[in-house]
């Protein structure tokens, strides 16, 4: 009797996984972005119509994740390019978007920068937040120009949680989540901006604005003392209030809007990354890079 071989029966188990590693079930859908010489640009911002803007690695790549193969209205830019905007069919595999550098270009590196408290830091920071890995916020130079505002305060109108409080001298102080008034605490370009009060008592960086200092390191003015604990002329305690130029950071007058190229906000500080890290802190972060964006 001969043997005849018998071809093995799929199970529903193993016809799943024959789908999920065919080639097409792993086809991943990018974007790359490059010049006409197919240079990468590093850090592109990409808007696709439904999707939330995202930026593009080092390598000029994004990853389109489940999005569909079909065309889409498209927003590619990058500082010291022409930027893309039209329509723009995605399809399986690799998609190439071309930016042409423009005549007074700024130097990558000038823009960039290098180490964890530069720019450089600034977008490995937004690719962790992207990719699920961090906290934060992140508003980069194209965005900036995008909502043509007058100063840093319009670029944190419409973040969740924040409020801008309006100094009584002038100028807006933003506050973090919750009731209490917690000021949060500003960096430019890696220094912690401290108001006069703590300047004053030589403190190395920023506390909880509002909570009470030592008196006997901090020299202040009735005033400014009333001002700091939120108390009024009676002692009364209040929220932490009565901002000015003495006890707080006026976030529209840190930089001219001019010379910001980008803008991260941590609501709160728990979470921080290691080289942004306030331990004495707890009412959030914002961190402003200054630098020509034409």
């Amino acid at each position: 009797m001969i043997a005849r071989s018998r071809a093995p029966r799929l199970t529903n188990v193993a016809i799943i996984v024959l789908l999920a590693t065919s080639p097409l079930a792993a086809q991943q859908r990018t974007l790359r972005v490059i010049t006409p010489d197919s240079i990468p640009v590093p850090y592109a911002w990409v808007a696709i119509q439904g999707q939330t803007p995202r930026i593009a690695d080092e390598k000029g790549v994004v990853n389109l994740g489940s999005l569909s193969a079909k065309s889409y209205s498209a927003d590619v830019r990058r500082l010291g390019y022409a930027p893309f905007a039209g329509p723009l069919a995605i399809g399986d595999g690799q998609t190439l978007v071309s930016l042409t550098p423009l005549a007074t270009q700024i130097g990558k590196l000038a823009v960039i920068g290098t180490g964890p408290m530069s720019m450089e830091g600034f977008y490995r920071r937004w690719l962790t937040r992207q990719n699920g890995g961090g906290p934060g916020v992140f508003i980069g130079p194209e965005e900036i120009d995008k909502k043509n505002v007058t100063d840093v305060a319009g670029l944190l109108r419409d973040q969740n949680g924040l409020k801008l409080e309006r100094a009584s001298d002038g100028g807006y102080v933003v506050t973090g989540p919750g009731s209490n008034g917690c000021q949060m605490a500003v960096m430019v370009d890696g220094q912690v901006i401290k108001s006069r009060v703590e300047a004053r008592s030589g403190q190395a960086s920023r506390t909880s604005i509002g909570s009470p200092l030592n008196d006997k390191t901090t020299y202040m003015t009735p005033g400014e003392k009333a001002a700091m604990l939120g108390t009024n002329k009676g002692g009364v305690e209040r929220k932490f209030g009565d901002y000015a130029d003495s006890n707080s950071v006026k976030i529209d007058q840190v930089a001219s809007i001019s010379a910001v190229s980008g803008v991260e906000v941590y609501a709160r500080t728990a979470a921080l990354p290691a080289e942004l890290n306030l331990t004495d802190n707890s009412c959030g972060l914002i961190v402003v890079w200054t630098g020509a964006r034409k």
